[in-house]
């Protein structure tokens, strides 16, 4: 304590000439006896208060002074020297007056700190926020850079808070829990939270906060009191880097215990297509799109517009091979009704037009192919594969393969100065 003391003290006297120090119960004689602060002389004050202020203002009125009192702080009436006091400072020894002096707040805020001592006994706790305080903080800001600390958050943000505490709960740690009610500070964050999205329960914890979250932001979800800012909520989350990770393990749960399964199986594609909430989103997505596309119910221009929809989801990047899949696919089929009844008279026209237009569906085809292996999801795309190599083989090959065949056939010599040309 006598350390703090001096290094308070050493800090006060930086911007203060005169320092009353009132040590009612006598804690702190010994310390004060100690005591050495350079250019500072150390005087008792006890009925001896002229002569201490004839020595401050007019023998050494340029000299820095610490004055120590061991009785009562007197009244402003009997207090015989409280012009001095009041035009410098006043000094504190009681707990939370050290650690005010300490990260450089005002004692009018002692209130605040004695509401959340437990938050303030720690160092690195006090020397966290200590670096986040800026001139003039009060009480809400104190209280919010003091949940950064709480969170370990590099920013002063509620949605950092939520993202960090969920983060925290997907992992099963449940100290945030426990640390906002030890430094009292559960009834201010979950204040927070009510205020910024109109959350409302009898016992808020994160996870019944985050169900409220999710069904109000899915589009097959219940109407909700929820703010449209708690949409904003997961949007950050998921372009968070930090806790990216920790928004699909907690969606993964919260599927699973609201059922997304079920409520997405008469769902039309229409109605989900923007969905960005879930994994199984895509998984119907796909699903439906292999069928509709296997018995050509949809147009390739279609899937197209429906794939580009899904770019830029969260969940894509885990099925975009499967979403490859389905364009290629869906292009294969296009491009064989599209020209399986191109016929051609003779070899230079068949070059031609197998150069210029019928080599897309080849290319299309691989395409197809290509993704369909890299997807390594074999299951899902088996019964397009299916149709697709139907299609190709008899609709495309064989009838492709016979046309030319015939114009081969007819050949006399091998044009092979119109191969070069």
């Amino acid at each position: 304590m006598s350390q703090n003391i001096e290094q308070a003290l050493m800090k006060r006297f930086q911007d203060h000439r005169v320092i009353f120090w009132y040590d009612e119960k006598k804690d702190f004689i010994e310390e004060f006896d100690k005591l050495e602060v350079t250019g500072v002389e150390k005087m008792y004050v006890n009925q001896n208060e002229f002569g201490v202020k004839h020595i401050i203002t007019k023998q050494k009125p340029k000299d820095k002074f610490l004055l120590y009192f061991t009785g009562k702080k007197p009244s402003n009436e009997e207090n015989w020297l409280l012009d001095i006091e009041l035009a410098h400072h006043l000094f504190h020894t009681d707990q939370e007056a050290m650690f005010l002096q300490e990260i450089g707040l005002g004692y009018h805020l002692k209130e605040l700190v004695a509401e959340h001592i437990e938050f303030f006994k720690a160092k690195d706790r006090r020397n966290k926020l200590k670096e986040l305080l800026g001139a003039g903080d009060e009480h809400e800001d104190i209280r919010s850079k003091m949940l950064a600390v709480l969170f370990n958050t590099d920013y002063v943000n509620l949605s950092t808070f939520i993202h960090s505490h969920s983060s925290a709960f997907i992992d099963g740690n449940e100290k945030f829990d426990k640390d906002l009610e030890r430094f009292g500070l559960k009834t201010y964050y979950w204040g927070k939270i009510k205020y910024a999205f109109n959350y409302v329960a009898e016992e808020p914890s994160i996870y019944d906060f985050l169900l409220e979250v999710f069904n109000h932001s899915f589009s097959l979800g219940h109407p909700s009191e929820l703010t449209k800012e708690s949409r904003l909520l997961i949007a950050l989350w998921k372009d968070t880097i930090q806790y990216r990770e920790s928004f699909g393990a907690v969606s993964d749960k919260i599927a699973t215990d609201i059922d997304v399964e079920t409520k997405m199986q008469q769902a039309e594609i229409s109605a989900i297509i923007n969905d960005d909430l879930f994994r199984l989103s895509d998984k119907k997505i796909i699903y439906d799109l292999v069928n509709l596309i296997a018995e050509e119910e949809i147009a390739y221009e279609k899937v197209v517009q429906y794939k580009k929809q899904r770019e830029n989801k969260y969940w894509y990047a885990t099925s975009e091979a499967l979403y490859d899949g389905l364009e290629y696919g869906a292009e294969t089929l296009h491009l064989i009704r599209k020209y399986n009844g191109t016929t051609y008279s003779n070899f230079s026209e068949g070059i031609e037009s197998y150069a210029s237009e019928l080599y897309e569906v080849d290319q299309a085809y691989r395409k197809f192919v290509w993704s369909f292996r890299q997807s390594k999801q074999n299951r899902i795309l088996a019964t397009l594969a299916e149709k697709i190599e139907k299609v190709y083989a008899n609709d495309w090959l064989l009838k492709y393969n016979n046309n030319w065949q015939k114009i081969v056939d007819d050949l006399t010599v091998w044009p092979t100065q119109e191969l070069l040309s």
